[in-house]
């Protein structure tokens, strides 16, 4: 199982946190990233959750990346109870997620199973991870030429999973927002 796993490390703005809601047939992970332009008219009086679509054009597109935070089910459908291990949460459709605006210099731990469902990633230290245009996922990139939202990887370092005992940990990264609002 994918231990998906996203959080700034530094104060973010109010005006950077955003939420949205998961539309039918989505299910959306911590380390997805969405455009956020439109509120949702499915909620009456709404003024504060959009409605996602992916990365359409990567030279214009702002994009917001989900992290572990809210109400989140695990992957069985249950609601967490006690301390389980947050790398395993989901949010199905119908769910209001959290999500961070990329704005310069935030940086963020991103666990590789945010880059790579299969854990096969091997990022480095320098490599660049950019939305990939049509999809929710980062993906991981060696340069970046158009892309308005970039993130550079600046540390790789393990973190605790957590759990009833929090014996475990994952492989994650350290990446910062290079080019952002």
């Amino acid at each position: 199982m994918a231990n998906k796993y996203c959080l700034p490390m530094c104060k973010i703005l109010d005006v950077d946190v955003e939420k949205f809601r998961v539309p039918v047939g989505y299910t959306f992970y911590p380390g997805d990233v969405v455009k956020l332009e439109t509120l949702d008219t499915g909620l009456s009086n709404n003024l504060e959750v959009y409605s996602p679509t992916p990365l359409a054009t990567a030279s214009t597109d702002r994009l917001c990346i989900v992290i572990n935070q809210g109400f989140e089910h695990l992957s069985d459908g249950r609601r967490p109870a006690g301390n389980p291990d947050i790398t395993t949460y989901s949010y199905p459709a119908g769910e209001t997620v959290t999500a961070i605006r990329l704005r310069t210099n935030y940086p963020f731990h991103i666990s590789y199973d945010c880059l790579d469902n299969t854990g096969s990633v091997s990022p480095a230290i320098g490599v660049y991870l950019v939305g990939q245009v049509g999809d929710y996922q980062l993906a991981t990139a060696s340069s970046f030429t158009t892309e308005r939202q970039v993130l550079k990887i600046e540390k790789l370092e393990t973190v605790k999973t957590g759990g009833q005992f929090g014996v475990a940990s994952i492989n994650a990264v350290i990446a910062r927002v290079i080019e952002g609002y």
